[in-house]
């Protein structure tokens, strides 16, 4: 078989191989050298990236030229085989053609014989003739020729949404020299890999001897010019934002509005990776429509799980998802879409998953029961609401807990907005109880809107002691509230934040981070604020305080002196000295200066507060039966039927916080 192997063609792919290895090598240094003078002024999450991108672009150019002296040793261990190869099949027919001549005159036999079956012939007496030794029969096989490489992509995309509520400084003339120094170093190793592609390609049509088993050097050569390309088009974008903003620092969210260049598809994905604070949200949200306003419905289409979650997106939006959710479980289209035809099962094992719990963090008949509870709040609001609006602005996770805010009036536009906070043993279940009472008061106030946020996992009565949960909540409360200012296009004049319970405590934890302006703070029935809480210590210029007489549960909270300890006391644990150093004495707001206690008794006003909760007395007849429901009000002195919480709609509460909103208590 004729060698198929053009040795000129093997020697220009070994010399295109090393010439390219060698210049990714050679460029080290200036690409060191550049990095490092942009590196100088640059700081912030996006100077961290820019590290990364540096680093893979070093390690992967690395990488390829070794590969490359790879290509060169192999292509040039084939050209040798074939050599060896072309030079046996030549011995083959020199012997065969001497064989077929010593044949033909009779010569075979002899007096020596033939020795090793006839691979070695000896002269015999008389014949002058010498025999030869024939030549190997094996073929010569070249090695396989195997050279794989891939470059990796690089984390151009945006900063992660906690490291975004940061800033980043730069020179920008400094970064724009490194994408100069980056595209005309490309540029160089675009020559060489145009010569090492024409190359390969003349080696494969003239080589074909040769054993080729993998060799994608060619395209990773290609996309790592093309990550070092867009690396230059990524710091150019940053270095944009900072020529535009005429300053060497900026928030990072800014930078990343510059990178993602009005692009749909990248302010898409900032969105929900990069976004951050509400704040920055609704700046995303509003550079996305603005780039491209039919992208609205899509995006609810596919996001409505995060969407419905998102604090900082408009409050229709978050409405419109929160609602797709729900219908999507329980009154799902038939219209042969791609999840048209799953179980109900499957559809709430989506939404779990989607909203992100985790498996086993709450059974899916709890969390069918929640969302089913909560669609039917929103119906019943909107049979109460006579023409107002009524939007779910939030539906969510949080440690465990579905969360979820409904929203009666205007919110998007009424200059006077409430926010309720929920307490102790709150749920989506029972989100409901506080919207009688705001239908109530916007009777008598068109210019108000009320939210029921009930957007942290509450306590049971015995953590209410502990701050852990109002600390979270107070967190997730903080980028509400400024969701709810952000999405707007009118500022609210007043925002009066009301918390029951232990509410009161997550909404006074909010408010000493708030970062929109607050008018007032109301506490209602309140479980006690955190030990050392100042009236300084709220951001706010207005603070009430209620609670009712006949509030027997409240005090828990407040008064938890039983609670201490003594250490030298044994046994005493050091788990059992952290759960008690969370059980010190709450601050009663009623004894704090620069709160206007009110009343929740019988005034002019309205009726005498009866009991704890807000509008529905605790059911001890479901739980244990008629004789502990009739114990329990022969002792409180009211029936079940009578009693009256602090938001019903006739109480004195109600009628006082009216007067709040109105700034006129």
């Amino acid at each position: 078989m004729t060698v198929h192997f053009d040795d000129l063609a093997a020697q220009r792919l070994e010399f295109a191989a090393r010439s390219a290895a060698e210049q990714l090598r050679l460029q080290a240094a200036e690409r060191h050298r550049s990095a490092s003078r942009a590196l100088e002024s640059f700081r912030g999450g996006y100077a961290r990236r820019f590290e990364q991108v540096v680093c893979i672009e070093a390690e992967d150019r690395a990488r390829l030229a070794s590969i490359l002296d790879e290509l060169a040793e192999s292509v040039s261990l084939t050209a040798a085989a074939a050599v060896r190869e072309r030079t046996r099949q030549h011995d083959i027919a020199e012997w065969q053609k001497y064989e077929s001549g010593v044949n033909a005159h009779g010569n075979l036999v002899n007096a020596a014989g033939i020795a090793e079956g006839g691979r070695l012939v000896a002269t015999g007496a008389g014949t002058g003739r010498l025999w030869r030794a024939r030549p190997d029969s094996r073929a010569v096989v070249a090695a396989p020729i195997r050279v794989g490489f891939q470059a990796r992509p690089r984390p151009r995309g945006f900063v992660p949404g906690g490291q975004s509520r940061g800033t980043t400084s730069a020179r920008p003339a400094q970064l724009r020299g490194f994408a100069g120094r980056a595209r005309a170093m490309n540029r160089d190793l675009e020559h060489e890999a145009d010569r090492l592609s024409e190359a390969w390609r003349g080696f494969v049509q003239r080589c074909g001897w040769a054993r080729i088993e993998g060799a994608t050097f060619e395209s990773g050569f290609r996309r790592l010019l093309s990550e070092s390309d867009d690396d230059a088009r990524w710091i150019e974008r940053v270095a944009t934002a900072f020529e535009q903003a005429g300053a060497g620092t900026l928030p990072t969210h800014s930078v990343s509005l510059a990178v993602a260049g009005g692009s749909p598809k990248m302010l898409a994905r900032l969105l929900f990776t990069g976004a951050g604070r509400p704040a920055q949200v609704s700046t995303t949200w509003r550079a996305l429509m603005a780039r491209a306003p039919q992208a609205a419905d899509a995006l609810i289409e596919q996001y409505a799980h995060e969407l419905a979650g998102l604090d900082g997106v408009p409050l229709e939006v978050r409405d419109i998802a929160a609602r797709a959710v729900l219908d999507d479980i329980f009154d799902p289209p038939d219209d042969g879409s791609v999840h048209s035809g799953e179980s109900e099962t499957q559809r709430l094992q989506r939404a779990y998953e989607r909203m992100g719990f985790a498996p086993g963090e709450r059974s899916l008949k709890d969390f069918r029961a929640d969302l089913d509870a909560l669609r039917n709040e929103v119906l019943n609001a909107e049979r109460m609401s006579r023409g107002e609006p009524v939007m779910l602005v939030g539906l969510g996770r949080h440690d465990g807990a579905v969360t979820a805010a409904i929203a009666v009036g205007d919110l998007a536009t009424a200059p006077k907005v409430g926010v309720f906070v929920s307490g102790m043993n709150s749920n989506v279940r029972g989100i409901g109880e506080a919207l009688p009472a705001f239908h109530s008061m916007k009777q008598n106030g068109e210019d108000m809107a009320f939210v029921t946020w009930i957007g942290y996992r509450s306590p049971g009565i015995g953590g209410v002691i502990s701050q852990q949960r109002a600390d979270a909540g107070s967190v997730r409360l903080v980028d509400f509230l400024e969701g709810i200012t952000e999405s707007r296009d009118a500022p609210v004049d007043r925002l009066v934040v009301m918390g029951h319970s232990y509410g009161t405590n997550v909404a006074a934890e909010a408010l000493t981070k708030a970062t929109v302006p607050v008018s007032a703070y109301v506490a209602i029935g309140s479980a006690g604020l955190k030990p050392g809480t100042e009236p300084g210590d709220l951001r706010v210029a207005e603070r009430y305080a209620t609670h009712a007489k006949r509030d027997n549960i409240a005090q828990i909270g407040v008064r938890s002196t039983a609670l201490q300890y003594d250490y030298g006391t044994p046994p005493v644990t050091d788990e059992s000295k952290r759960l008690l150093d969370a059980a010190v004495p709450r601050q009663d707001p009623r004894e704090l200066p620069g709160f206007q206690v009110f009343s929740s008794e019988k005034t002019k006003k309205g009726e005498q507060v009866t009991m704890h909760n807000l509008l529905k007395p605790i059911d001890w007849q479901g739980s244990l039966g008629k004789p502990a429901q009739y114990l329990a009000d022969t002792l409180d002195g009211t029936t079940a039927t009578d009693e009256v919480g602090y938001l019903h709609p006739g109480s004195s509460t109600v009628a006082s916080l009216l007067d709040i909103m109105n700034g006129a208590l």
